[in-house]
């Protein structure tokens, strides 16, 4: 399944699209991979993509050029996410996620941004029907989008979308890097959490690998549950949880986690909610030569959008950038050191 209105095949009900592309029955988190594109990449079509330019909804691609807000420099288009939104405003809804290359950056709030863009179904830019083939549309929007790219940016690629397997599921797709042992330790993982963990039988083998594997630290479990759960599609580049039944991001590790509330929207004053993360694995992925990515490094970037996608001032509303970056050495140790002090003192 790939995001976008006319790949949804719905029409009057086309708001829900997003949650039955992605969420399907047991309201899966959606786990997002690049494809190469073949065409319906331009504004008209809705695409959900990553690299190359933004498609903006409103067709004008010089509408959406942030700049860092530590730097100062252009950002670099990371992807953007077409996902209908909550009520007639928000008909057609695009999130776009941006970051900067520089090192000294990542850790600076406004060196990674986020915009919502959203639109009626009746609106001055397009039909109120789903798009059809138009080569002279397409070209338009092209050669637009083509005058805007930078050689500092990424290649372009169709974002695709599939459900998020379940650690069984997973064993048994080949190209999964999920083995019984891990599948096994993250299942008592979920279990000593009090989250259904399937069924509690466990081998002699399962049990003994568990006995000798047991994470030393809080820290060192939040990391191996990671990597398991990327471990059932490694080459995932995105998660989309909105309306599914994860609440927060698949944090990497337990340093650099959001200590307080998630700022309110700055427009409406509503809560925001966690709608996606661009995973570790995008950058390897979008440019497997590194030489684009530059000292661009992230262990995740999750997005939190305005829960009631609030009607915009303008053409674009920017929402909240969370960056966990990946701890130095040194702060390793230290995380290390206060975590077994806590299990001591409980």
């Amino acid at each position: 399944t790939y995001f976008g209105w006319a790949s949804t095949q719905l029409d009057i009900e086309h708001i829900s699209a997003l949650v039955v592309t992605m969420a399907s029955e047991g309201k899966k988190v959606g786990l997002g991979f690049l494809d190469t594109p073949d065409g319906g990449l331009t504004s008209r079509w809705f695409p959900s993509k990553a690299g190359g330019t933004p498609a903006p909804l409103e067709r004008n691609v010089d509408s959406l050029v942030p700049n860092c807000k530590v730097c100062g420099s252009t950002l670099v288009f990371l992807c953007q996410v077409y996902a209908p939104g909550k009520g007639p405003d928000a008909f057609h809804r695009t999130v776009f996620v941006f970051g900067c290359k520089k090192e000294a950056c990542a850790r600076k709030t406004g060196s990674y941004r986020a915009f919502r863009s959203q639109l009626s179904r009746k609106n001055d830019y397009y039909s109120f029907d789903p798009p059809v083939e138009n080569e002279d549309e397409d070209k338009k929007d092209k050669a637009a989008a083509k005058s805007l790219a930078s050689t500092e940016g990424f290649d372009e690629f169709l974002l695709v979308v599939e459900d998020e397997p379940s650690a069984e599921e997973a064993l048994a797709n080949p190209k999964s890097s999920l083995d019984k042992k891990v599948a096994s330790l993250v299942k008592k993982m979920e279990e000593s959490k009090g989250e259904k963990g399937g069924e509690s039988a466990e081998s002699k083998e399962d049990a003994e690998f568990y006995s000798e594997n047991e994470p030393e630290t809080k820290a060192d479990e939040r990391f191996l549950e990671f990597e398991a759960r990327v471990a059932r599609e490694p080459e995932q580049v995105l998660r989309y949880a909105r309306g599914s039944s994860e609440k927060e991001p698949l944090w990497a590790t337990d340093f650099g986690v959001p200590s307080g509330d998630i700022p309110r929207c700055a427009k409406c004053g509503q809560e925001r909610e966690f709608e996606l993360q661009v995973m570790p694995q995008f950058l390897h992925e979008i440019d497997e030569t590194s030489s684009r990515v530059g000292d661009m490094d992230f262990a995740t970037v999750a997005v939190y959008t305005c829960k009631d996608d609030c009607a915009l001032e303008g053409l674009y509303a920017e929402e909240y950038v969370f960056v966990q970056t990946w701890p130095t050495r040194e702060e390793e140790e230290v995380l290390h050191k206060d975590t077994i002090e806590e299990q001591e003192e409980e």
